[in-house]
């Protein structure tokens, strides 16, 4: 998460802190969250998108996409959690 959080450390609006919101929340889907579900993903999504259009979603989604730190896929939209692991510390062997 750390990743994430650098990723951003310039980008201080509310546009792309919600944008910050919107790709943490998303790392916590085990499977891809379809484009209609988004808004709903969790409660701060759901405040954060309240009065918001569907293309304001599209566009925090390209964004992401842009910044390379989601996907899109056939039955929606993921974290590339190779992407974050690459930034994990690496663990010991069992």
């Amino acid at each position: 998460m750390n990743f994430i959080h650098e990723q951003f450390r310039e980008r201080t609006s509310a546009t792309d802190i919600r944008r910050r919101h919107l790709v943490l929340d998303l790392t916590s889907a085990s499977t891809p969250v379809p484009i209609g579900s988004v808004r709903r993903i969790s409660p701060r999504m759901a405040e954060a998108y309240a009065g918001k259009s569907d293309k304001t979603i599209q566009r925090d989604l390209n964004e992401l996409e842009r910044m390379d730190l989601i996907e899109r896929l056939p039955k929606g939209v993921q974290v590339r959690r190779e992407r974050l692991r690459a930034f994990l510390p690496g663990r010991r062997p069992a």
